[in-house]
């Protein structure tokens, strides 16, 4: 019975180094993946407020305009901005509108609103996200896969007298 003991603590033992190695790779890959998180999401706002803005200029020229620009999707969104040379070719392909809907603002609130548009440009302040990639040194991690594999080992204790 003693060593059916022994083996069950033994058991829980291992498990036990395993786990911490395995919360501290959860910790190492969380440090990476959260700064990929925190680069997309400022990528995606900034996206969001220039769209904003695009939306609230090509309301001044065209009042009666539907975008057709799906903001939940972002990855067609990106292909779309890609794809797209100039910015008149993108508003044409994201914006519907009636043709020939006479612009019903005057002078001045035309000059208000280019103002606002520009003061909120101004204070928005853009940020783009730099490229960036990940690098991994394979020789390092095979060196520490080796090392880990050698940090553990079963040694036959039936040759050794366990009550001592």
């Amino acid at each position: 019975m003693y060593r059916l003991q022994l083996s069950c603590l033994f058991n829980i033992d291992v498990t036990n180094h395993f786990r911490k190695l395995h919360e501290l790779l959860v910790v190492e890959e969380h440090k990476v993946t959260s700064k990929i998180k925190d680069m997309v999401q400022q990528s995606e706002s900034t996206i969001d407020d220039i769209i904003n803005e695009i939306k609230g200029i090509n309301a001044l020229f065209k009042p009666k305009c539907d975008s057709k620009i799906d903001m939940d999707n972002m990855d067609n969104l990106v292909t779309l901005i890609t794809t797209c040379e100039t910015i008149d070719q993108f508003i044409n392909q994201s914006f519907t509108s009636e043709r020939d809907v006479p612009i019903t603002i005057t002078d001045t609130e035309l000059l208000t609103m280019t103002q606002q548009c520009i003061d909120r440009m101004n204070t928005t302040g853009y940020k783009s996200t730099k490229p960036h990639q990940l690098e991994v040194d394979d020789a390092a991690l095979g060196e520490i896969k080796q090392l880990l594999r050698s940090c553990f080992d079963l040694i036959d204790m039936s040759h050794h007298d366990i009550d001592n």
